[in-house]
């Protein structure tokens, strides 16, 4: 279990947008969940684009656990806490989720940079 995690934070940390996040006073989200299938859950994700920009995110990215490519981390870049609250709390995104298969509850890490 620890190896996955250790693997997860260090995918996540080579995946950083360059765009300079860090920089720019924005917030990164960082969720984690099961999905029942990849390809299910990445069709439907891929349509909820125009949902994402509509509730505030900026810059998006979706990885996939090497050992288990059925848990996936999706980062999502908004303006500020408030945006980033408000979309996780919206029932559109709680129906997509049920509707793409995810299997379970999502893990949320809200972050800024440290510099």
């Amino acid at each position: 279990m620890m190896s996955n995690l250790r693997a997860a934070v260090a995918t996540l940390f080579f995946a950083l947008p360059s765009t300079g996040f860090a920089q720019d006073g924005t917030i990164l989200v960082i969720a984690s969940h099961p999905v029942i299938d990849y390809e299910q859950w990445r069709t439907v994700y891929d349509g909820f684009a125009d949902e994402q920009r509509a509730g505030g995110v900026l810059e998006e990215e979706v990885l996939r656990d090497i050992e288990n490519p059925n848990m996936v981390y999706v980062l999502h870049r908004f303006t500020d806490v408030a945006a980033a609250n408000a979309y996780f709390a919206s029932p559109v995104l709680q129906a997509g989720m049920k509707d793409a298969g995810v299997a379970g509850p999502p893990t949320i890490a809200i972050v800024r940079s440290a510099d």
